[in-house]
């Protein structure tokens, strides 16, 4: 467990997603195998809560993200898809 004690000096605010969520298994493989020491599962449960909660801000945030998307399209996206298709004046589509 060396390489995850050398993970847990980074700063979870400084991890992307899928870091923090990759840490977040390797954390839950630990606590499923219950060869932990108290003291170090505690400290580990403390990690996890800080990666959960960072990967809930990063999963909001891209929801919120593509719910602005979304709001941009029009009405019925399929109308304008089949009014994409139809040929111009020239036919050039």
């Amino acid at each position: 467990m060396t390489d995850n004690r050398n993970k847990r000096n980074i700063p979870v605010d400084k991890m992307t997603f899928e870091a923090c969520f990759t840490e977040l298994e390797q954390l839950v493989n630990a606590f499923e195998q219950g060869q932990l020491p108290l003291s170090e599962s505690v400290l580990l449960f403390e990690r996890g809560m800080e990666l959960v909660k960072r990967c809930t801000e990063e999963l909001d945030q891209a929801e919120k993200k593509i719910s602005e998307l979304l709001k941009k399209l029009p009405d019925d996206p399929a109308a304008r898809l089949s009014e994409d298709k139809e040929p111009g004046p020239q036919g050039d589509r």
